[in-house]
């Protein structure tokens, strides 16, 4: 209830429309059998946990619409698919790679500080997506908006093996696909590396984001004095060490 001057307005617009939707499903149920599950039976309709997420804000009837985000849609994904595996479906189109990262504050600033998505776009793109907003950020600093990033293409080449994983990940598990794009979403790329390197190391989607989390909570602090000696992914940040402008000078 932060920052909330009207309590019942934002009671019953942030709570009230989530709350709505089973109710609304159980009463759009004409099968008394499958009232009990009739929630998971809806989000299970759609082709992919990705798929899932998107008509969660945007279906016509059933859509949350402004009560929800992208990010937040993002993350219910992987509660339910990885986090809780609630869902029955198993194909991969319901799997570790099946919904996209719910990229947020924590995961912006460590992407950006470790150098990650300079390596894949330039300082004036990311300016003129509003991505990087000069001179917005706390104390004078750049602010990283980094849900601006969502659809923005990669202007650097990938590697042949991972363009092929991109191209798994967006026609078999993110069903977003029908052929191998010609460009590539950088939200997307780091899918395209686990997959690649899920044989050996079996960390999905979920465990990416969980990683981002553990470093921004406790080590990439929001300010120019993080933890970064102590940090467990030091030894490949860039801002740590070479360009300490990527920690001084950039906020989320």
């Amino acid at each position: 209830m932060d920052n909330s001057k009207q309590a019942l307005n934002y009671a019953i617009f942030r709570w009230g429309v989530p709350l709505a939707l089973p109710l609304l499903l159980e009463k759009d149920c004409k099968d008394d059998d499958k009232r009990s599950t009739v929630l998971l039976d809806y989000l299970e309709t759609w082709e992919s946990a990705e798929g899932m997420s998107q008509q969660l804000k945007d279906h016509e009837r059933y859509g949350l619409g402004k009560a929800i985000g992208d990010k937040a849609c993002h993350l219910f994904a992987k509660w339910m698919v990885s986090s809780f595996k609630l869902t029955q479906r198993t194909e991969p189109s319901w799997g570790n790679f099946s919904f996209e990262v719910p990229y947020d504050s924590n995961a912006g600033r460590v992407l950006w500080r470790v150098g990650y998505f300079l390596h894949w776009a330039l300082l004036k793109e990311y300016k003129a997506k509003e991505v990087v907003q000069l001179g917005q950020g706390k104390g004078g600093s750049n602010y990283i908006r980094v849900t601006n990033i969502r659809g923005m293409k990669a202007s650097a080449s990938l590697p042949e093996n991972i363009q092929n994983a991109y191209t798994n990940v967006g026609i078999n598990h993110l069903k977003t696909n029908k052929r191998p794009p010609k460009k590539f979403e950088i939200q997307r790329i780091q899918h395209a590396y686990l997959l690649e390197q899920h044989p050996s190391t079996g960390l999905g989607v979920a465990e990416f984001d969980e990683g981002l989390i553990y470093i921004g909570t406790q080590y990439c602090f929001n300010h120019s004095e993080p933890l970064c000696s102590k940090c467990p992914i030091n030894k490949f940040c860039e801002g740590y060490q070479e360009n300490r402008k990527l920690i001084d000078d950039f906020r989320t």
